[in-house]
C-alpha cells in the first residue's frame, strides 16, 4: 500500500466573528425557530437584526432594533415582511447588498407561475424591478438553487437549477445541461442559459443537496449545501459538486467540518439546509429536520477557495 505523507483533506472554513448578533444572545435554535442576521449597513443603531424562520420560504422576516430590542415597525416591516408584501407565493432568494444598504428579494407567485425581483430598504419601502417575468416549463424552477451575485457584489444576480433545459415549454426531460438565470439589477429582466456545455447527462443533484448553492468560484465550480440523508449521523452528509465549464460532477461528497462551527446536524432525521449571500458572507441555517444548531456567516472568498479545493480534491479541477 502507497502512503501519501503531507496530503492535507480540505476542511471547511472558520466562521466569521462575531458570526451571529443580537436578540439576546439568541444564537442557536431548532428548526422553525427565527435566526438573526446583521441589518443594513446604514442601521440606526448598532447591531440590529433581521431574524428568517429557519424552515420555511413564505415565513415573515422581522426586523430588531440594536439598542432595545424592540421590533421596528417602518414601513412594510409593520407586524413583520410577509410574501402578500409582495403579492408573492414564496421567496427565492435573499441577498443583502452592504454597498447599497438594501436587501434584495427573489419571490415567485404561483397562481401566475411568475418570478420578480424587488427590494427593502430599512425605512421599509420596497422597490419592484420590472413586472413579474413567467418561467419557462422546461426550467425548473422548485429546485432553483443560489440567489447570489459576483464576490464584489457587482453586477446581476443569479440563480441556478440543474434539472431543466431551454427548450421553451416543452416539458423538462433529461439529459438535463441546467440552467442559470440571471437577473438584471435595474430592469430585473431575466435572462438564461445552459449550466453545462453539450451534449448534456447532468445529474440532478438530490433535492435536500441543492437547496442552497456556494459558487460559481474563480474556476466556474459549484457546490450544494451538505445535506443529510440517513442514520448515520457523520457519514450522513453529503454535498454535490460540478465544474461548469466541462460538466463533470460529483454527487455525495462528504464534506469534513466540524459540528462546533455551527453547521447543522441532526440524529438520525433527515434535513437540508440553506444559505444567502449576507454582505461579503454566506449565511448558512437550517431547513428541516431536528436536533439542529443554528445558524453561522462564513467569508465568501474562503468558502469559494474551499470548494475549488474539494474540485481538485476528487478530480473535476
Amino acid at each position: 500500500m502507497t502512503i501519501v505523507l503531507g496530503r492535507r483533506i480540505p476542511r471547511w472554513p472558520t466562521p466569521v466573528h462575531p458570526s451571529v448578533v443580537g436578540l439576546g444572545g439568541k444564537v442557536y435554535g431548532v428548526a422553525a425557530s427565527e435566526l438573526p442576521w446583521p441589518a443594513f449597513s446604514n442601521d440606526d443603531n448598532a447591531g440590529s437584526t433581521i431574524t428568517i424562520a429557519s424552515n420555511t420560504w413564505t415565513a415573515v422576516m422581522k426586523y430588531y432594533n440594536g439598542s432595545d430590542g424592540a421590533q421596528i415597525t417602518s414601513g412594510a416591516w409593520a407586524g413583520g415582511l410577509t410574501v402578500a408584501d409582495f403579492s408573492a407565493s414564496y421567496w427565492m432568494g435573499l441577498y443583502m447588498d452592504a454597498g447599497e444598504s438594501l436587501l434584495y428579494i427573489w419571490h415567485w407567485t404561483q397562481s401566475s407561475t411568475s418570478m420578480r425581483l424587488s427590494s427593502i430598504n430599512k425605512a421599509g419601502q420596497i422597490v419592484n424591478y420590472g413586472a413579474g417575468i413567467s418561467a419557462p416549463t422546461s426550467i425548473n424552477m422548485y429546485d432553483c438553487s443560489g440567489f447570489h451575485r459576483a464576490v464584489d457584489g457587482s453586477g446581476s444576480f443569479y440563480g441556478y437549477t440543474y434539472n431543466g433545459n431551454l427548450n421553451g415549454n416543452a416539458a423538462a426531460a433529461r439529459p438535463y445541461r441546467g440552467v442559470r438565470i440571471e437577473i438584471h439589477p435595474t430592469t430585473g429582466a431575466h435572462t438564461y442559459s445552459y449550466v453545462t456545455p453539450a451534449p448534456g447527462g447532468l445529474q440532478p443533484p438530490p433535492a435536500i443537496s441543492s437547496r442552497a448553492m456556494i459558487g460559481p468560484t474563480s474556476n466556474n465550480i459549484v457546490m450544494g449545501m451538505p445535506g443529510y440523508a440517513n442514520a448515520n449521523d457523520f457519514g450522513g452528509y453529503h454535498a454535490f459538486l460540478l465544474n461548469c465549464t466541462t460538466g463533470n460532477e460529483v454527487n455525495n461528497y462528504i464534506p469534513t467540518f466540524e459540528h462546533s462551527l455551527g453547521l447543522p446536524r441532526s440524529s438520525g432525521v433527515t434535513f437540508s439546509a440553506s444559505c444567502e449571500r449576507w454582505g461579503a458572507n454566506y449565511a448558512f441555517r437550517n431547513y428541516s429536520g431536528g436536533d439542529n444548531a443554528g445558524g453561522r456567516l462564513f467569508d465568501v472568498i474562503e468558502m469559494h477557495k474551499y470548494v475549488d479545493e474539494i474540485a481538485r480534491e476528487v478530480g473535476i479541477l
